[in-house]
């Protein structure tokens, strides 16, 4: 499990990193590392219609998911961690869907908006901390987690 969630917050670390300066970008200047030719275009992606949600760019909507599972584990109780964390994957997953229909409206194929989007699933598919498991008890009792 140690290793997990070193990965875990490996994946969240550079997720909100690359998150905060694609965000920085928006759309107005050339990425870097990202060529602007036929199906890869991370100018395009960014600065698209569907890049922009509630007025925040869909980058930075990345990068606060990020940085919100750097923090849930410390600030709640083992309990609540299971509850909010099923929530803050499934939105995770959401907002990938999202992206991936932007992209896929959008015609164009962002680089770094992919590796993002591979770290998020990195970081909220296979973790041990926010799955349901039972857990036994001394007696062997087999209880749900969170009880």
């Amino acid at each position: 499990m140690k290793h997990r969630r070193r990965i875990q917050i490996g994946a969240l670390v550079i997720a909100t990193m690359i998150g905060l300066y694609l965000a920085s970008m928006g759309g107005d200047h050339q990425v870097v590392g990202c060529p602007v030719s036929g199906l890869i275009n991370c100018e395009s992606v960014l600065s698209g219609p569907g890049s922009v949600t509630m007025g925040i760019p869909l980058a930075l909507w990345g990068a606060l998911w990020a940085a919100t599972g750097l923090l849930l584990p410390g600030l709640l109780r083992r309990t609540w961690r299971v509850r909010i964390g099923w929530m803050w994957a499934v939105l995770g997953v959401g907002g990938l869907i999202w992206a991936w229909t932007h992209e896929i409206l959008d015609g164009h194929v962002c680089l770094w908006c992919s590796v993002m989007q591979t770290l998020i699933i990195a970081a909220a598919v296979p973790s041990d901390i926010w799955c349901f498991r039972a857990r036994r008890d001394p007696f062997g009792n087999t209880h749900p987690a969170g009880s």
